[in-house]
């Protein structure tokens, strides 16, 4: 999807078309050097309510695909039990991508309730 974002290509379609023993001729394209996949975690335990994202001019949500439903429980097992969403972020410019890993709460709020609530 990332790759889809950055390059404005649907690439599910040409592996579909190679799959099936389509030709596939891709067309020439430009890349993005500013869109970049982010994954966003919990890194508390307990039953997920929301997430905020909020206002900032740095970047724009592309896509989102969240990986918790309000009211599952997110546990901190392995690291995959740990994720939110799946964001495909598009950034003013390049050094957004390490603020916002470096920041993360700055840009996204989580927030959890106890599994006893």
């Amino acid at each position: 999807m990332a790759i889809e974002c950055l390059c404005n290509l649907n690439v599910v379609k040409y592996a579909f078309d190679i799959a099936v023993g389509r030709q596939v001729s891709i067309p020439s394209y430009r890349m993005d050097k500013n869109v970049f996949q982010f994954i966003l975690r919990s890194y508390k335990e307990g039953v997920f309510k929301s997430v905020e994202v909020r206002p900032n001019r740095f970047f724009r949500i592309l896509q989102s695909y969240p990986i918790k439903q309000v009211g599952d429980t997110v546990d901190l097992k392995d690291v995959s039990s740990s994720i939110i969403s799946v964001f495909i972020l598009q950034a003013e410019h390049r050094d957004v991508f390490y603020e916002v890993m470096n920041c993360t709460n700055k840009y996204f709020c989580v927030t959890m309730v106890s599994n006893r609530e």
